[in-house]
């Protein structure tokens, strides 16, 4: 696993929208793995909404290099780190940035002239 995600525990469930809800409630509560999954996954989505030009490698490998850094989770998961998606979206604005400017050096001083960085 590259990053930790939420997954609320028995005491302190997730909500989310069920199939299967005998009570007819319209949300149902779980924990696990089924509920941090989406939660990984929802956040990659809004990268891929918010900076749609990002390749989906990098929103990918990116999502491990946000978040905070969680002491019990060194050794446990690759990155030590669990999900912050406030944090993702900045690290994938600094990531836009960067690709900016290398496409401007490459493609040399436009019309307005150079800029510095």
């Amino acid at each position: 696993m590259a990053i930790a995600a939420p997954g609320g525990t028995i005491s302190h469930p997730l909500y989310s929208t069920a199939d299967y809800n005998p009570q007819n409630n319209l949300y149902a509560s779980d924990a696990g793995t089924s509920m941090a999954a989406p939660l990984a996954a929802g956040t990659i989505a809004l990268g891929m909404s918010a900076y749609p030009h990002i390749p989906w490698q990098t929103l990918i490998s990116d999502l491990a290099l946000s978040g905070s850094p969680q002491g019990a989770l060194q050794g446990e998961i690759r990155s030590g780190r669990e999900l912050d998606a406030l944090d993702y979206l900045h690290t994938l604005q600094n990531e836009q940035h960067i690709q900016t400017m290398v496409v401007a050096e490459a493609t040399g001083p436009g019309p307005l002239g150079s800029f510095s960085h």
